[in-house]
């Protein structure tokens, strides 16, 4: 088997996106102006439904520790299951080669996923800051990481539909 340099860069970004997202979480609830933040806004920007500080960073925690052990479990199931089938033929899914690609996958859907979580934080950190922030300039950030998600979706039809195969080899 030959390295699998695209798994260690999907993989590293990954690994990256949950240290900045912990960055993020800290740097949005030490910013916070107050003991409550706004989750809600009416149509003058006004926040109208509000939890607690804590209630926030323990939900964002909660939220990233639970999405993130979710995909690190799915990765762990699926390579021991890939590591234990035999005799199993190339053009399917379970073949290893294809099982590294979907683990691949999933590496970089929980990396998308983290950076969605981020934008959260960061759009939130910014409709309950006391700077004079318009959330204007930044909602775009929200449906851009949807986007990359739905795409990201997309690629996993595509590695569904054509599963790999090996190339033939020439001397």
């Amino acid at each position: 088997m030959e390295n699998n340099h695209t798994g260690r860069f999907i993989k590293f970004f990954w690994l990256f996106s949950m240290l900045f997202f912990m960055l993020i979480l800290f740097f949005s609830y030490a910013y916070l102006r107050e003991t409550s933040v706004g989750i809600h806004f009416n149509e003058y920007s006004q926040p109208d439904q509000f939890i607690s500080r804590d209630i926030y960073f323990y939900i964002g925690l909660a939220v990233f520790i639970i999405s993130n052990l979710i995909w690190y479990l799915f990765n762990t199931v699926i390579n021991t299951f890939s590591k234990k089938a035999v005799n199993i033929q190339p053009a399917s899914i379970f073949h290893r080669e294809n099982v590294h690609r979907l683990i691949d996958w999933f590496n970089g859907f929980s990396f998308l996923s983290n950076v969605f979580f981020m934008v959260i934080l960061i759009l939130i950190g910014i409709m309950n800051n006391s700077a004079d922030l318009r959330i204007t300039h930044y909602g775009w950030m929200i449906y851009f990481s949807l986007g990359l998600l739905f795409v990201w979706v997309l690629v996993l039809g595509y590695l569904l539909i054509k599963p790999y195969k090996p190339e033939l080899e020439t001397i």
